[in-house]
């Protein structure tokens, strides 16, 4: 160094850019540091000239070596001119970055003219980055609380970190966003959390709970588009949060809460519907106040046409799935066909049975009627006939009618009563006589594949016909004359009361009006199911379609305007089998029955990279390597998969030595050998690297092995099995330690070690939850109680405190291991069994995957949710709302979408948060900046 007789100005300088340098998180440029400290840009010169012996000073300020950083730092070494403290260091430049931020930070910094736009739209985005967010913002966006972390209490620090919270978080969420940074923005207010709360400042500590959580909930719109940050993020924070109550009132211009919304930060990224099974058929009541839906789980369900409230319990009576449901004309009835061969007749008011069951069909009933003078049933099976009833006797009238060569899948009464339509598997429309029972001769052909349904006109002189082909037909009732060309792409149909419009509805997962007299579309598709269409219904004023799904729900669309009236992400198309956190905690992996394995950002829900596929089987267990580099992945196909977690690539030869399918994998602790379960009893060892099996197979249960896991050291490993039994092995030799550990009375679904491997956990179809003395094998404490349903899934968390369990009643729940009993309530929001369940490394997330195709994160602490489940709508594929241009108006968080009540909405149904909004204040595309209620800057 060479400063011959410096002043105190330049000594003081010269401290303090060398503590700067050496305590810096990355390399900093002389510019950058100069306008961190405040120095001028002559005497910033002036120190990187004495400075240029021991330092690079051409680009970012470096150290020549790291010795003489640590010479500097040496208490003995005597530097008499030096006075480093790193603690002061950090102390400073904190104030520095918070005084950064306090003069740079600013509503709209980039000036982005239109809230349409999202970031990556903006073409000349780099030059805008390098004129309105400089080096040092930017260093203090993303480093300060990394410095704040070793400061002591400090009153002047404290006030600027107000500042910043009670001002200025969503001024830095745009410089977060503008440099793709989302993904660190909770990790670094969660050290400013715990920085706080050496504090008596409670309303800071609340305003600072919230902003990762917001960040959590947001991140998608936030990394994607600046001013959504205000339009799309603010206005559906929950209304008791801190952030709403500060932040709320400074942006008013923007989308109100009209009703519903979430009073508190909400347990789930995703929602319940009613259904747990395909919805096969809907139909609305004659007074339209009604709809009555059956599904494949079996049951009827009746639901408030305005509300969209069940109404009363499900009707329950069928053992098989419900495949078709119609009202009576005076809407006193209900009746139901089911793949249980019969028709049932149930009240409408009461949801009781009324008689005996209709039997006579020898296969499933795919289609049932009522005729609209309601006299008489009409049923159609895939026994190939048809079935008139007297709907008072419930007695067969005449002989069944005979005809079709495939199964009868539709069924209809011409308007007058007096005549039947069907269609079948074999492409053809025919037409009955109700009386006789005769075939009227009226053949309807040129669909080419088995027709779905076929419903009268109004005034019975048309028929409609939808069918696999994907078309939809309109027919002349007197001739069998096609009219018109074909509609094309759906195939499932119904005519409006009035006569003058079709709906249809395709596995396409859209519903479509076609005017029936052109064959043209009258608006757009309505989207919004994330499931194939199976039903279409229109209410009998017309204004109102209802369509059920393979998505297990029913939605209301408002057939004038064609805008959706009830709600619904992208990821499995299947059951979620399996779930598990990185080692890092920063990714999600999970396998499916749609013989894929996913990996997963946990800050933004987003999959990362394409799919892993190879699989010919449903993936049944996932586990990443400890390194985190490796997953292994097990499969109904008799197969163990390892594959490259960054490539996504799979790695050396596929494992192969099972008879039966794979039901859990794990790698041992050093990462060097798997162990796999299977159906076919046994448990195997294998080497990672060779693929080889590590000597012979575990043998001993007799029955399906159903997990497996290693203990932390490796020596030792579990399994829970059908026979009822947990078992420990030596995973050397193979042979069986001790006696198995026997209590449970049902089959073993899931077992684990906790992480001093002193205790054992296991959950059981029995319903309970029991946790082992490793050593002795002995149940420690007693069972564990309050599932409703098969335990499918138990992991211990890091500190072997707690336990989490996941069910086929669709909750999580979290165990004390001290109490042995149940913390805080039940995680409810998957609306399907869960049958996989894992703690986060640092223990305050769990994860869950389900079969309802999704995955979930839970905030432990909070009893939030931390991201999103893995499986967006169709109606917003990407979470944006859009108007008539196609430009992007908001965006509403997967958690809302199933809820969300779009302009028009008139009817929703499933157990979801409902939300209806007041956009007369909304300001959006160039009038976005007035938000603020006129002031712009």
């Amino acid at each position: 160094m060479s400063f011959p007789n410096p002043s105190v100005q330049v000594m003081q300088n010269l401290l303090s850019v060398v503590e700067t340098v050496i305590v810096a998180k990355e390399p900093l440029r002389s510019s950058t540091v100069a306008q961190l400290l405040s120095i001028t840009e002559l005497a910033m010169k002036h120190i990187c000239v004495g400075l240029q012996s021991v330092m690079e000073t051409n680009g970012e300020l470096r150290f020549h070596h790291q010795s003489f950083v640590d010479f500097l730092l040496d208490p003995g070494s005597n530097v008499s001119k030096f006075n480093i403290s790193l603690d002061k260091a950090h102390e400073a430049l904190t104030t520095k970055c918070l005084k950064i931020m306090r003069n740079e930070l600013r509503f709209n910094i980039c000036d982005v003219e239109s809230s349409y736009m999202l970031n990556s739209d903006i073409s000349d985005l780099e030059s805008r980055l390098e004129s309105f967010i400089s080096p040092q913002l930017l260093y203090a966006s993303r480093f300060w609380t990394v410095h704040l972390e070793t400061v002591s209490p400090n009153l002047e620090i404290l006030d600027d970190v107000r500042y910043f919270l009670t001002n200025q978080f969503l001024f830095w969420l745009e410089v977060i966003s503008w440099h793709q940074l989302v993904n660190r923005g909770a990790v670094i207010l969660h050290v400013l959390l715990k920085w706080l709360r050496t504090y008596n400042q409670e309303d800071l500590v609340a305003l600072a709970t919230d902003m990762p959580r917001f960040i959590a909930h947001f991140s998608i719109v936030i990394s994607q588009s600046v001013p959504h940050i205000y339009l799309s993020a603010l206005p559906f924070v929950p209304k008791r949060s801190s952030i709403a109550k500060r932040y709320g009132p400074q942006y008013p211009q923007t989308l109100g809460i009209e009703q519903g919304g979430t009073p508190n930060w909400s347990p789930a990224l995703n929602i319940l519907s009613g259904h747990i099974g395909t919805v096969f058929s809907v139909a609305f009541s004659p007074d339209g106040r009604r709809i009555v839906s059956g599904s494949h789980d079996a049951t009827l369900r009746i639901w408030d046409a305005e509300t969209g409230q069940q109404l009363g319990s499900s009707l329950k009576g069928h053992n098989a799935r419900v495949t078709s449901v119609a009202f009576s004309p005076d809407g006193r009835r209900i009746v139901s066909g089911s793949d249980d061969k019969t028709v049932r007749i149930w009240d409408a008011e009461t949801g009781r049975q009324l008689g005996p069951s209709l039997e006579g069909h020898n296969a499933r009933v795919l289609s049932v009627a009522f005729s609209p003078d309601g006299r008489h049933i009409a049923s159609g099976s895939s026994d190939k006939t048809m079935w008139i009833w007297d709907a008072e006797t419930c007695q067969q009238l005449g002989s069944s009618l005979e005809g079709h060569n495939g199964g009868v899948r539709s069924v209809a009464f011409s308007p007058d009563s007096r005549r039947i339509l069907s269609s079948s598997g074999d492409n053809m429309v025919q037409t009955w006589d109700v009386e006789t029972g005769q075939q009227l001769g009226l053949s309807l052909k040129g669909h080419g594949i088995l027709i779905n349904s076929v419903p009268f006109s109004p005034d019975g002189r048309r028929i409609v016909s939808g069918s696999h082909d994907k078309t939809v037909r309109i027919w002349d009732a007197e001739t069998g004359q096609q009219l018109g060309p074909s509609l094309q792409g759906h195939n499932d149909v119904a005519f409006s009361p009035d006569g003058r419009r079709i709906a249809s509805g395709s596995n396409d997962k859209t519903v479509l009006i076609w005017d029936a007299e052109t064959g043209q579309h009258l608006g757009p598709s309505l989207e919004g199911h994330d499931g194939g269409i199976s039903s279409v219904a229109f209410s009998p004023d017309g204004r109102r379609i209802a369509s059920g799904s393979y998505d297990k729900t029913v939605r209301i669309w408002d057939a004038e305007t064609n805008n959706q009236l009830g709600s619904s992400l992208e990821g499995h198309n299947n059951w979620v089998t399996s779930v598990a956190f990185s080692p890092d905690g920063r990714r999600i992996i999970s396998g499916s029955d749609d013989k894929t394995v996913r990996i997963w950002d946990v800050k933004t829900g987003r999959q990362l990279g394409s799919s892993l596929e190879g699989h010919e089987y449903w993936v049944t267990s996932v586990a990443f390597s400890p390194d985190g580099r490796r997953i292994v992945s097990g499969s109904g196909g008799m197969t163990v998969w390892i594959w490259d977690a960054n490539t996504g690539q799979q790695v050396g030869p596929v494992l192969e030595g099972h008879d039966d399918a794979i039901s859990s994998v794990t790698f041992s602790p050093d990462g060097r050998r798997i162990v796999s379960g299977s159906y076919d009893e046994t448990v195997r060892i294998w080497d990672v690297e060779t693929g080889q099996q590590l000597g012979p197979s575990f043998k001993g249960h007799n029955d399906a092995v159903n997990s497996v896991a290693f203990s932390s050291d490796g020596r030792h490993i579990v399994s829970g099995s059908d026979d009822e039994t947990v078992r420990i092995w030596d995973a050397e030799t193979g042979q069986q330690i001790g006696a198995s550990l026997e209590g449970h009375n049902d089959e073993i679904n899931s077992v684990g070690f906790s992480a001093d491997s002193r205790r054992i956990v296991s959950g059981s179809r029995d319903q309970t939850v029991r946790i082992w003395d490793a050593e002795t094998g002995q149940q420690l404490g007693s069972s564990l109680e309050g599932h409703n349903n098969w335990v499918l899934s138990v992991a211990f968390s890091p500190d072997g405190r707690r336990i989490v369990s996941g069910s086929s009643d669709k909750t999580v729940r979290v165990w004390d291991m001290e109490t042995y009993r149940q913390l805080g309530s039940s995680l409810e929001g998957h609306y399907g069994g869960i049958n996989s369940v894992g703690f986060s490394p640092d223990g305050r997330r769990i994860v869950s995957g389900s079969d309802d195709k999704t995955v979930r994160i839970w905030d432990l602490q909070h009893a939030t949710s931390v991201n999103m489940t893995f499986n967006y709508g169709d109606c917003m594929p990407d979470g944006w709302v859009r108007g008539p241009n196609s430009e992007r108006l908001f965006w509403v968080a997967p958690r809302l979408q199933k809820g969300l009540f779009p302009p028009f909405q008139v009817l929703f149904i499933g157990r979801h948060i409902q939300t209806r909004l007041d956009m007369s204040k909304f300001v959006h595309g160039n009038a976005w900046t007035h938000v603020r209620g006129g002031l712009s800057k």
